[in-house]
């Protein structure tokens, strides 16, 4: 009963760091005009509501998964970022591994890499404190 308790609050106490990390890095971007996105944007998102994306939404996607190294300063994704970030999210190895490698695919440019990688992990249901 201790061990679940202990791993309870772990798992709490985890949640709240990815969200406050993602808090930071989401304020750091906006912060900069280049990379700024009206705050609606993201309200329609978390609501699942069609979203007309403005044309710097994909510097903003750039922004925040560089800021969380998901992605190095070219655009291609960090593997093994990725897969730490699946594995808090799925516990079967080889779900794991094909998730990751799904989400690891450099496109034609770094923006359209993040926005592939954000679409990824919505689909998978990959939560890295957008959640």
């Amino acid at each position: 009963m201790k061990v679940l308790i202990l791993a309870l609050l772990l798992a709490v106490a985890l949640a709240n760091t990815y969200k406050d990390d993602w808090i930071k890095v989401h304020r750091e971007c906006q912060s900069d005009q280049v990379t700024h996105v009206p705050e609606e944007i993201f309200e329609k998102l978390r609501k699942k509501e069609k979203v007309d994306f403005p044309d710097n939404f994909s510097l903003h996607a750039f922004c925040m998964l560089k800021k969380l190294d998901i992605q190095d300063d070219q655009g291609n994704p960090e593997k093994a970022t990725i897969k730490k970030a699946v594995q808090r999210t799925i516990s079967d190895s080889a779900k794991v591994e094909e998730i990751v490698n799904h989400c690891s695919v450099a496109k034609e440019t770094k923006e359209k890499t993040a926005l592939a990688i954000f679409k990824c992990f919505g689909k998978n249901n990959i939560d890295i404190g957008q959640l």
